[in-house]
């Protein structure tokens, strides 16, 4: 099980997860007026599915890595 923020990257890394978007409330922040609800996602895998993390290469950057899986 993971949770994260529901964001593009958060999605790709984990679509082989079942994800499930909430809203949750946020007490933190760097600006008291933003704190408020985000969307989250929880991620579940059922025991069949398995995910693998890719192994990091040095000087690549996370965004770079993003574009060349999907």
């Amino acid at each position: 099980m993971i949770s994260n923020s529901d964001t593009k990257e958060t999605r790709a890394i984990y679509a082989p997860f079942k994800l499930h978007r909430l809203n949750v409330h946020r007490s933190v922040s760097a600006n008291g007026q933003r704190r408020g609800k985000a969307a989250e996602v929880i991620g579940v895998l059922d025991g069949r599915e398995r995910y693998v993390s890719a192994p990091r290469r040095a000087g690549k950057t996370f965004s770079a890595a993003m574009e060349a899986a999907s």
